[in-house]
């Protein structure tokens, strides 16, 4: 049985930390899977949803030490000598890419990023001009996009979309609520459009009830902040309940009627398709991946993040159209069923067939 060695540089249960953990499990039977991560959910996670897989902690709280992780997966590298490495996201790829020259094994890079920063495409000339074997994977033509712009650019072959548990929000929704519940699974991040949350709640009438997820106080206090006291200058604090991180989305999403999505920018966005899979009517921005996975009146609702009253105005058509609502939650459940580990997962083991496939014979680890 082949070796596999996964790498996650950070830790958290977002999307990508998600995505590791459902492909660990898809693997394990199939593959020999050494999954490295510094301490946290994912590795807990994988424990207990892939106990085959052989866990390695890298050194770090909440991202992984570049030099003492660095060292720790070469000498595992030399040791194991994995047939692929599996560096998930463009940060891992720092971590593995001068080992995997030095040892002539091939990298798939799951890129995750719906924007670069400068460093990053400094380290993507250096990493690129290394000659190892690298292949790019973007989870959306988004993704890949923001790759094209770097000096990986020529390393792009194709596009691997992030797999959702779909069983896990397979239950009938509850009767539309009154008052009706609008909600979004955010952070504090700036550009998952919290603000932006606030000015649809005011502009969208009294009638209905907002829950924000996701809030830590300590990751931001000042955007928290901030936001809060523009809902109290719009009237419509008294509508929103803020509401911390959640464990589990599905217990998030059982508590609402309409999901609103209102990011700057997505490269896919787990979020949206699960509110697909389980049957909640999707209002999103008009950005990057999610215009890959909404298609505006047919699956979901799209709105101009630059105008917060279209985002209302969306949000009040599912509201009070029936008919309108059941079509798109029908479209959106066939669209969810499209992302399922059963459909992503066969996908997975295509792609780590091409990647094996393009090795010269001359780099094929001893």
């Amino acid at each position: 049985m082949d070796r596999v060695l996964l790498v996650q540089p950070a830790a958290g249960m977002r999307g990508p930390h998600r995505t590791i953990v459902a492909f660990a499990e898809w693997l394990a039977p199939r593959w020999e899977v050494t999954l490295a991560a510094p301490g946290g959910w994912v590795l807990k996670e994988a424990a207990r949803r892939a106990p085959g897989v052989r866990i390695v902690e890298l050194p770090g709280r909440w991202a992984a030490v570049r030099r003492g992780s660095s060292r720790l997966l070469a000498s595992l590298v030399e040791r194991d000598r994995p047939a692929l490495i599996h560096a998930n996201g463009i940060g891992a790829l720092g971590l593995v890419a001068s080992m995997a020259r030095r040892t002539r094994t091939p990298v798939l890079v799951h890129a995750h990023g719906s924007s670069m920063s400068p460093r990053e495409r400094a380290g993507l000339r250096v990493w690129g001009g290394l000659g190892a074997n690298i292949r790019v994977y973007g989870v959306s033509e988004t993704a890949n996009d923001v790759v094209g712009g770097s000096a990986l650019s020529s390393r792009i072959s194709g596009i691997l979309p992030n797999p959702i548990e779909r069983e896990v929000f397979a239950v009938p929704p509850p009767p539309f609520g009154r008052p009706v519940t609008v909600g979004a699974l955010l952070s504090t991040a700036p550009h998952k459009g919290l603000m932006r949350f606030v000015h649809v709640a005011a502009a969208a009438g009294r009638d209905l009830r907002w829950r924000a997820f996701g809030l830590r106080p300590h990751e931001n206090p000042r955007l928290l902040a901030a936001a809060r006291a523009r809902a109290e200058r719009l009237g419509v604090a008294d509508r929103i309940e803020w509401c911390d991180a959640v464990s589990a989305p599905a217990h998030a999403l059982a508590g609402l009627d309409v999901l609103l999505v209102p990011s700057d920018r997505e490269s896919f966005c787990r979020v949206a398709v699960e509110g697909m899979a389980a049957r909640r009517p999707v209002v999103a921005t008009r950005v990057g991946g999610l215009t890959e996975l909404v298609s505006d009146g047919a699956n979901g609702l799209l709105f101009d993040p630059r105008r917060p009253e279209e985002g209302a105005a969306a949000v009040r058509r599912v509201v009070e159209d029936s008919e309108l609502r059941r079509a798109i939650v029908d479209r959106a459940a066939r669209t969810a069923a499209r992302h399922g580990l059963e459909v992503v997962g066969p996908r997975l083991d295509r792609v780590y067939a091409e990647v094996l496939e393009r090795r010269p014979a001359a780099e094929v680890p001893a």
